[in-house]
């Protein structure tokens, strides 16, 4: 998507989640966020002022599938390394019957996600199943946080947040390290501290 035509549709997302919080007092709350892609160098193809206005930005690779561990590795922290990413997304990319999950040091990019503070997502949805069950335990072991996402693009995929519990599970994840299980403020609080290292 274009940079031009993507500030358009934030825009009019913007005016709209506006609308319904407020017809609705916020629950649920509802925000304006990104999920922008990772490109094959690391760096982050989105607008810097979208960036800065979204309240929460997930990165993820969606293209540039298979490079070398060590390359991958390398992509995937200075991902996180970029001062508006705040989570990382389905880690390894892997989609059942489609493609394999990209390799690369998991350990590293896991920890380097707990020294920044950034959280790492237990993808749900049923092809993707990301991360695997014994590199769930490799990010629990890290101490970063995590997000239990469902990659849902309409509204009935949302059900597979069942299944992301449940990999969470099976990987050792307790509650207190889900950012799904805090409070909203508690949750503005800890995106917020991200935030302000963006200069």
């Amino acid at each position: 998507m274009w940079h031009g035509e993507l500030r358009e549709v934030f825009q009019r997302r913007q005016q709209e989640i506006e609308r319904l919080n407020e017809q609705f007092g916020g629950k649920p709350y509802l925000m304006n966020g990104l999920e922008v892609n990772i490109e094959a160098d690391g760096s982050i193809d989105a607008p810097d002022d979208l960036l800065r206005r979204a309240e929460i930005v997930i990165a993820g690779v969606h293209h540039t599938h298979g490079q070398p561990p060590e390359v991958m590795t390398h992509r995937l922290i200075r991902a996180l390394e970029h001062p508006a990413v705040q989570i990382l997304a389905h880690p390894t990319g892997r989609r059942f019957g489609k493609r394999e999950s990209n390799e690369a040091d998991w350990e590293r990019v896991f920890k380097r996600a707990a020294q920044l503070g950034k959280a790492v997502e237990v993808n749900g949805y049923y092809t993707r199943m990301d991360p695997p069950t014994p590199l769930v335990r490799v990010l629990n072991e890290s101490g970063a946080p995590v997000a239990l996402g469902t990659d849902a693009h309409v509204a009935s995929d949302l059900r597979y947040m069942e299944l992301a519990v449940g990999l969470a599970q099976r990987g050792w994840l307790m509650p207190e390290r889900v950012l799904n299980t805090r409070p909203l403020a508690e949750l503005h609080a800890w995106l917020q501290s991200i935030r302000e290292a963006y200069p």
